[in-house]
């Protein structure tokens, strides 16, 4: 069976790197850090950008291996002088060096044209589907008023009704395909793929596709924790969500900065 995972790719000489030997040489972790980074700007399709106290929690790293990567160029916060980058950073944010020319694959521009292949493949396969059902059952409607019985060489009408299934559930593959690439969580695939097949049944492929793009942007750089699994997601009809503008995050938890307080006051 082939693997489903998503994959990045990494240079074998990473470690090798002079700058990376640099901060090899202070702090592992800090390395764990960039590529923690790197991953899940990849995962979630942010073009190299990440929330930096994010990236440290998630990675059980430290500040000062934040401050390691900032001061050696792999990690640009905002103000920054290098001019292969994006200068614009927003504060709270670091840009990973050069992203874009090491992780072409994973970038806005790569993930719009693959969902835009999948969608256009889906609707020609729907196309030629519909063309041949047309077909059928006009040939099939001739034969009953002429009293015409289906010759051997003629397919009869439940061949045809199985071949247009089978065109059928191709596209749905290629449709649930290109939602799973773009959803920002992936958890529980073989439900979500059930939950795909009813959705659509209410909805069509593009309505649902944005509202993952909506919901990639409200969760971007933050905890996969609060992102609904996709099951959930489609099977609550959440494509039609307007924004909430910032995650909800439930009282009394470590994510929650009261949470924080009461353990310093214990």
């Amino acid at each position: 069976m082939a693997d489903k995972r998503l994959w990045t790719q990494m240079d074998l000489g990473f470690t090798s790197n002079p700058k990376v030997q640099e901060v090899l040489a202070e702090s592992a972790g800090a390395v764990v850090l960039y590529i923690h980074s790197v991953l899940m700007s990849c995962q979630h399709i942010t073009d190299g950008f990440a929330k930096e106290k994010v990236m440290v929690r998630t990675s059980f790293a430290s500040q000062a291996d934040a401050d390691l990567l900032a001061s050696a160029g792999m990690w640009h916060r905002p103000g920054h002088d290098c001019e292969t980058c994006p200068t614009s950073v927003p504060l709270g944010e670091v840009y990973i060096h050069d992203f874009e020319e090491h992780n072409p694959m994973w970038t806005t521009r790569a993930a719009e044209t693959r969902s835009e292949k999948a969608t256009k493949a889906a609707r020609a396969r729907w196309a030629t589907d519909s063309k041949s059902e047309d077909a059928t059952e006009h040939a099939a409607s001739i034969g009953q008023a002429s009293g015409e019985q289906c010759s051997e060489d003629t397919p009869a009408m439940p061949e045809k009704r199985r071949e247009k299934k089978k065109i059928s559930s191709s596209s749905s593959t290629a449709d649930f395909d290109a939602f799973w690439v773009r959803y920002p969580r992936k958890v529980a695939k073989a439900a979500a793929q059930k939950a795909f097949a009813k959705a659509l049944k209410s909805t069509d492929v593009e309505t649902v596709m944005s509202g993952v793009e909506a919901l990639r942007t409200e969760v971007a750089g933050k905890d996969q924790k609060f992102t609904p699994h996709p099951a959930t997601w489609l099977n609550e009809g959440r494509w039609d969500d307007e924004p909430s503008g910032q995650l909800q995050i439930p009282v009394n938890s470590p994510w929650d900065p009261s949470f924080h307080r009461m353990q310093a006051s214990a």
